[in-house]
């Protein structure tokens, strides 16, 4: 029987923490626009590369927030257990942030695992309004069929773009549509600003902790799938425990 850990709730009551992981062009946007809507704030920012923290550092000019400029590994610096819980995640990076947490901290601790599963099951149950892209042991999902303004505010009942009702909200899509054989872990992104979601750091290690509690299960492998979303867009992946 499929066992799901969801993360739809905010559990920070406070925006004034923000980890950003990435210095490009989507981690410059997400300081951007977090600093103009949350004065007194403050931002770590962190990248593996000097040279794009040095272009950052150059182009930004912010007076209202604290900020700090961390050169490093961003899977490195988030796997250390001296960060707060209290931050929120900003992903700026070309990959699935959530789920390579995870694999390095299972990595980091021998525990056994497979990337390659048949997903397959997943795709055949999905509505097929979605608009589907496989790609790298990764599907990309979306409620939209077009390219979204960037500066949506992501409205609860109707498209920003289209102005019609909604058909739901692609995370708890993706709670409804895990097969039965499966377990899985679901991370709600949460727009904090135009164009720029988010998530408690306390998430990422709830997730870790319940990935520990499915190895006392019975079956020798478990098929488990590892879902991020917002309202409209998400990314699911997936591995195998033994």
């Amino acid at each position: 029987m499929k066992k799901i850990k969801t993360f739809f709730d905010k559990n920070i009551k406070d925006l004034n923490k923000f980890l950003i992981i990435g210095s490009g062009f989507f981690g410059f946007k997400a300081l951007k626009r977090l600093s103009e809507k949350y004065n007194n704030s403050e931002f770590i920012i962190v990248d593996k590369s000097q040279e794009k923290i040095v272009d950052l550092r150059r182009n930004i000019d912010i007076k209202k927030n604290k900020i700090e400029f961390i050169v490093e590994d961003a899977l490195e610096f988030l796997s250390k257990s001296n960060l707060s819980d209290n931050l929120w995640i900003i992903p700026a990076v070309p990959f699935h942030l959530a789920y390579e947490f995870l694999l390095k901290n299972l990595s980091s601790r021998n525990i056994n695992f497979k990337l390659k599963i048949n997903y397959k099951d997943i795709l055949n149950i999905l509505p097929n309004y979605l608009k589907i892209i496989e790609r790298n042991n990764n599907i990309y999902l979306s409620i939209a069929d077009f390219i979204c303004p960037d500066d949506c505010p992501e409205p609860t009942q109707k498209c920003y773009y289209t102005g019609k009702t909604r058909v739901g909200n692609l995370y708890e899509i993706i709670n409804k549509s895990i097969p039965e054989k499966y377990y899985a872990i679901i991370y709600r992104s949460f727009q904090l600003a135009p164009g720029v979601g988010g998530y408690p750091l306390s998430n990422f290690y709830s997730g870790f902790n319940f990935l520990m509690d499915l190895r006392l299960e019975k079956e020798d492998e478990k098929n488990i799938i590892i879902g991020t979303a917002c309202r409209c867009h998400g990314v699911l992946s997936f591995l195998n425990l033994t």
